[in-house]
């Protein structure tokens, strides 16, 4: 957190943050999504407009036998002449980082235009 810009954040405090079982998560697999809210007032000083940050699972549970992230790749090679595939179940957890953000600041223009109008 020496960085508020620039965070390095490890995968155990993201799924402590959004209630999740870091080993379950290993095991199975998952999706979290890192929500990085922006709400700055552009008359005061930059260094006051800092990002916020959250974490939340975005996958689905229902099914307990395809939930987590995963997929499937094979790895083909010969052995004497025989050919063979080996068959690969990866799981990973996938962050997808989502931003919004908002920022305003006081000009006198719109204002007067508001109250003459």
């Amino acid at each position: 957190e020496s960085d508020p810009y620039c965070p390095n954040f490890r995968l155990g405090y993201i799924a402590h943050q959004a209630r999740e079982n870091f080993s379950e998560l290993c095991r199975t697999g998952g999706v979290i999504g890192v929500f990085i809210n922006w709400d700055c007032n552009l008359d005061l000083d930059p260094s006051h407009c800092k990002p916020m940050y959250s974490f939340r699972r975005l996958d689905l549970r229902k099914d307990l036998t395809d939930s987590g992230y995963h997929y499937r790749f094979a790895k083909y090679y010969s052995n004497n002449g025989v050919e063979y595939r080996t068959l690969i179940k990866a799981y990973g957890i996938r962050l997808d980082i989502i931003v919004h953000g908002q920022a305003g600041k006081f000009s006198p223009i719109p204002t007067i235009i508001s109250i003459v109008t």
